[in-house]
């Protein structure tokens, strides 16, 4: 007889799913989930943006995470 083994459920799903994904992409890799589409980190330079109250910002540079879906 094989031991019974716990279902995960969806949301372990979910948190495991994002914890590789976020752990390939800080090595600089893009990750690509078929039928899904490809993760990857796009860096922003720093720029000054004006807000709607008039005042300037400087915004300093940044990784992001971009997100393309599959056709």
């Amino acid at each position: 007889r094989y031991p019974i083994m716990a279902i995960p459920s969806r949301e372990q799903v979910a948190k495991t799913l994002a914890g590789v994904i976020s752990d390939v992409l800080r090595k600089g890799q893009d990750v690509r989930v078929p039928g899904l589409g490809t993760f990857r980190v796009h860096h922003q330079v720093s720029h000054v943006e004006r807000r709607s109250n008039g005042e300037i910002v400087m915004k300093p540079p940044r990784d992001v995470i971009a997100f393309s879906a599959d056709e």
